[in-house]
C-alpha cells in the first residue's frame, strides 16, 4: 500500500533540506550527571525507534541541563537513523533530544509530519542502498539533506496519510487482539494442569 501511494505520485522532487529543517542529534556529555540523574526529558537513540510510529519516551532520558547541552526538538518531529540501522524512522510527539545516530526533520507548514512518516517507511530501502559500505553503514548529514523526495500538495499529503493511518490503527488493534488471546491461551492451559 504504501509502495503504491508513494510510486503513484507524479509530483516534482524536492530535496529533504527544502522540506524541513535538518537537525543531527548529539549526546551531551555521559560524565557529567547533572546532564542525566533524574532526567525525565525524552532522549532517543536508535534503540527507542521500534515498530511504533510514535514516541513519547526513551530508555534513557535528559535533564533540562542535559537538554540544554545537546540540541532540542519540537514534538512533530520525524526522527530518522542514518548510522547503522540505516532508514528507522518515527515521530516525536514530545519535546526532547535525539543522539549523533539520528537525523531530525522539523517539517516546514506545507509537509504532514504523517505522511513525511509514511514517505520516509518507502524511502528506507533506498536509504539503505547509499549508505557507506564501511564496518559501520552512514549517510552523513549532507547527503542525507540532498536525497529527494515527492512532495504533493498538503491535501494530498493528508489523504494518504490518513488512509495509511487508518491501516496501522486497524493493525493495531488486531495485534492487541492477538496479544488477548495468547495470554487468554496461557491463562487455560495453566489452569488445565494444575
Amino acid at each position: 500500500m504504501i509502495t503504491k501511494s508513494f510510486n503513484s505520485l507524479n509530483y516534482n522532487e524536492k530535496q529533504i533540506k527544502d522540506i524541513g529543517i535538518v537537525i543531527t542529534g548529539t549526546t551531551p556529555s555521559k560524565d557529567n550527571p547533572n546532564y542525566w540523574h533524574n532526567g525525565n526529558i525524552t532522549w532517543v537513540t536508535p534503540s527507542d525507534i521500534t515498530e511504533s510510529k510514535n514516541i513519547y519516551s526513551s530508555k534513557v532520558c535528559l535533564t533540562q541541563l542535559g537538554l540544554s547541552a545537546g540540541r532540542e526538538l519540537p514534538k512533530n518531529s520525524l526522527l530518522i537513523t542514518c548510522i547503522a540501522s540505516i532508514g528507522k524512522n518515527a515521530i516525536l510527539k514530545v519535546e526532547g533530544s535525539c543522539n549523533q545516530q539520528i537525523n531530525a526533520i522539523i517539517p516546514n507548514d506545507d509537509c504532514d509530519i504523517d505522511f513525511l512518516y509514511y514517505l520516509f517507511e518507502h524511502k528506507k530501502s533506498y536509504m539503505q542502498s547509499i549508505a557507506g559500505t564501511s564496518a559501520t553503514s552512514i549517510i552523513n548529514k549532507s547527503n542525507f539533506e540532498k536525497i529527494l523526495v515527492k512532495i504533493p500538495t498538503i491535501d494530498v499529503q493528508k489523504e494518504i496519510s490518513k488512509t495509511l493511518s487508518l491501516i496501522d490503527s486497524k493493525i493495531d488493534l488486531q495485534n492487541c487482539l492477538l496479544r488477548n488471546l495468547i495470554s487468554f491461551k496461557k491463562y487455560l492451559l495453566q489452569q488445565m494442569f494444575i
